[in-house]
């Protein structure tokens, strides 16, 4: 409604009919100024919106793991990224699908930074499999977050590098050829 001083504010109001009542004998209104409350929620839910918004559609997969790696979430940008159906990672243990020969200083990696006490850890790059079976190279962040009440778990940030880590063998392979040559 229009404040007297010109803007307008958010109000709830309370009606009660009180005709029956011969001293009344009408309608008792109540009405609260709830702009503050309503900023809030609009507050809110445009940063729920934005949230979702990267989630759902950036370039990362986003998941959220136990301490033993069993997976809470995924994000829809696993579909993307891996073709993975993101609903069906759940319950799944993320380290069985880590190559074999990468599993072991990945795992290691884990485990010490649970056991330190390290909020963050960058992981990278290891190759973890597609919806097709083939090994993709990812790079990961890593981030406890047990103590946040919204999430209550390992939040884990992962990209695919693919095609850098193929561009950087070729690059590699012909800075060596060349070395070869000129000598």
């Amino acid at each position: 409604i229009r404040h007297k001083n010109g803007y307008y504010v958010w109000v709830e109001m309370k009606g009660k009919n009180m005709y029956h009542n011969k001293l009344i004998n009408g309608m008792i209104v109540m009405i609260r100024d709830i702009s503050v409350r309503k900023l809030a929620e609009d507050e809110v839910l445009l940063s729920e919106q934005r949230f979702k918004g990267l989630v759902q559609s950036g370039a990362d997969m986003i998941s959220i793991i136990d301490e033993e790696g069993f997976v809470k979430y995924s994000s829809p940008t696993v579909m993307n990224v891996l073709g993975n159906d993101p609903q069906k990672d759940i319950g799944k243990n993320v380290f069985e699908f880590v190559h074999p020969k990468d599993i072991a200083w990945v795992k290691e990696t884990f485990e010490k930074m649970l056991h330190n006490g390290t909020r963050q850890l960058y992981f990278g790059p290891y190759r973890f499999p597609n919806a097709k079976m083939e090994y993709r190279w990812l790079e990961t962040v890593v981030t406890n977050l047990y103590d946040d009440p919204a999430v209550r778990g390992i939040v884990i940030n992962s990209r695919d590098v693919t095609e850098t880590k193929r561009l950087n063998e070729e690059q590699k392979a012909l800075t060596e050829e060349l070395i070869k040559n000129n000598q």
